[in-house]
């Protein structure tokens, strides 16, 4: 689980302006407008997916396999049962399900996956594209970390941090 120490939502809203000095294609930045999920959505989920799948691509070879038969899930906040849980609402990722090393039956009772918080990502990113893409790479490390068994200094000693 990654989350922002002490970084809530800040109530304030997103929206797609073109591109900036430095930046081909356009760049996300802040605004004091809220446009409607659907709006922002298609964006953040592109994004992140591309991010995860270029993340994938650059693991070292025996942890690729993994990863590309690890599920990952895009979520824009956490759910009401995960608050209900005690989960912080502006959690960034999560992993579910038993570690690598785990054995279990082959049904278990939750499917082993990560679970990305685009929206909860984006609000930790201010509103810009290039921190929000880190901020993914950083998180879905962070939980296939968890799936594998690893802490942070393990992750970092590896050089996936």
């Amino acid at each position: 689980m990654r989350g922002p120490a002490g970084f809530g939502k800040s109530g304030e809203g997103w929206r797609r302006l073109p591109f900036q000095p430095n930046q081909a294609g356009g760049a996300w930045r802040f605004s004091g407008t809220n446009p409607p999920v659907d709006e922002l959505w298609p964006e953040l989920l592109r994004v992140a997916r591309d991010e995860v799948a270029e993340t994938i691509r650059a693991l070292p070879e025996d942890l690729r396999p993994h990863a590309e038969g690890l599920a990952v899930t895009y979520e824009a906040w956490p759910s009401e049962a995960l608050m209900a849980d005690g989960w912080d609402e502006d959690l960034l990722g999560m992993f579910v399900g038993d570690p690598l090393d785990v054995e279990g039956p082959a049904e278990a009772a939750v499917p082993r996956q990560i679970q990305l918080f685009l929206e909860n990502l984006w609000d930790f990113a201010e509103g810009d594209e290039e921190i929000y893409r880190e901020e993914v790479r950083i998180t879905y490390i962070h939980e296939f970390g968890h799936y594998l068994g690893l802490d942070e200094a393990e992750l970092e000693e590896r050089g996936l941090l």
